[in-house]
């Protein structure tokens, strides 16, 4: 009997054995695949980093687990250093200031070395920035009657007064603090490239060299040829404007006239409309005179309106003036009122009650209000996070700033301005 249990265990242990033989590949896969499934796809909220697993909330930076709302060395985002107390992702001062003073540049070796309360680039809190026409008076920012228009007073120094010239200043253009990229410089308060240069797709350029902008904005030269004074030419061959090389044959030399070819005006390859003329290189309408418009697009009676002196078309086709306004060298006015104010709503109980420098829907004259996400600024309608030249007229900030202001027939030298039928724009001119 006892033999008889000892030949059974060893054959049970034998079985046991094979049935073990024979699934062991099986187990070894299932192992192997419980091993590599990926740590980030686990559905509990963790996320893999490195050799760690990160739990919910927290955030992967290289390979360390860290909470963005709090860690000094990542606050806000990886990388994003705050030598303060990170609150909530933003970095903020550690230091306890007086009432009306602050830490805005997070050194304590300075302390708190802002005023709120008159500081125009710090009012009211480290960062809030007055407008140009403002000034910070007790941590509000409040118009600036003070300095007039082009100056502001950007040190909070009352005894400098209006020190700074924000229509020429680089480092404060249009407004205290509004630097100027590196080549640019500031004219009548905007960034404007240097001498020579001009502004294509936010980028100063040469046109008369860049084979990118050749002669204009946009206008690229065929592989093999160079840009010369702003003409496409073969790089065998050098051409005297307003001549140029367009078929790229050296045996005809300069074969065309860029002066007046409509298929080839002012660059190669620059073809005017049906209804244009190539007239000194630029593609135009009827041409007229500086101060003259064909408003009718009746070429028989030539440019009829004057466009200084017309109130149907007050320096520029279609755009009128109000019963009360006269047009005087192409703005309209009302000649009761001052220099810069307008009757705008026609009831004399309140005046001229419209500041042609600042409002949006009457900048420069009454009616002629600014599109998309201007503002008003000296009675020009300008895009403030647009580059000079360029507005954002569609409102639309997936396509940024859209419209060529210097030659967008449809918002031409500002939003909204449309020049008449067979003109075009030219440097912000309907003609």
């Amino acid at each position: 009997m006892g033999l008889l249990l000892v030949v059974l265990g060893l054959m049970v242990v034998s079985c046991d054995d094979e049935v073990a033989r024979t699934l062991e590949p099986d187990a070894l896969e299932a192992s192997s695949d419980a091993t590599d499934a990926p740590l980030d796809s686990a559905t509990d909220g963790t996320t893999s980093c490195g050799l760690s697993v990160c739990v919910s909330g927290a955030t992967c930076c290289g390979e360390l687990c860290v909470d963005l709302q709090a860690d000094l060395q990542h606050c806000g985002s990886c990388g994003a250093v705050c030598h303060g107390l990170c609150v909530a992702g933003h970095c903020e001062s550690a230091l306890e200031c007086e009432a009306g003073s602050g830490d805005c540049d997070l050194d304590p070796t300075n302390a708190c070395e802002v005023s709120l309360l008159a500081d125009p680039l710090n009012c009211s809190t480290c960062n809030l920035v007055c407008r140009v026409d403002e000034r910070c008076e007790g941590g509000l920012c409040v118009r600036d009657d003070r300095c007039g228009g082009g100056s502001a007073d950007c040190d909070a120094d009352a005894t400098n007064g209006c020190e700074v010239d924000t229509a020429n200043d680089p480092a404060n253009c249009g407004q205290c603090g509004a630097g100027c990229p590196l080549g640019n410089r500031c004219a009548l308060g905007y960034c404007t490239c240097g001498l020579g240069g001009v502004l294509c797709s936010g980028a100063c350029v040469s046109l008369a060299d860049d084979v990118a902008n050749c002669g204009r904005c946009g206008q690229a030269c065929p592989v093999g040829q160079s840009c010369v004074r702003g003409s496409c030419q073969s790089q065998s061959l050098t051409c005297v404007l307003p001549s140029g090389d367009c078929d790229g044959d050296a045996s005809n030399g300069c074969e065309v006239d860029l002066s007046s070819t409509s298929q080839h005006c002012g660059t190669c390859g620059t073809t005017c409309a049906a209804s244009e003329q190539c007239s000194f290189g630029f593609c135009r309408g009827l041409s007229c005179p500086l101060g003259r418009g064909d408003c009718d697009g009746e070429p028989s009676n030539g440019c009829e309106s004057d466009l200084a002196a017309s109130p149907s078309h007050c320096g520029a086709c279609g755009a009128s003036c109000s019963a009360q306004e006269v047009c005087s060298f192409g703005f309209c006015n009302n000649p009761n009122c001052p220099l810069g104010k307008g009757d705008c709503d026609g009831d004399v109980a309140n005046g001229c009650e419209t500041s042609f420098d600042s409002d949006a829907s009457h900048c420069g004259g009454c009616g002629q209000s600014c599109g998309g996400t201007q503002e008003c600024r000296f009675g020009l309608c300008v895009s403030l996070n647009c580059p000079f030249g360029f507005g954002d007229c569609d409102a639309d900030p997936a396509n940024g700033c859209e419209a060529n202001l210097g030659d967008d027939p449809a918002n031409c030298s500002r939003c909204g301005l449309s020049c008449g039928a067979g003109q075009s724009c030219t440097l912000g001119f309907c003609r």
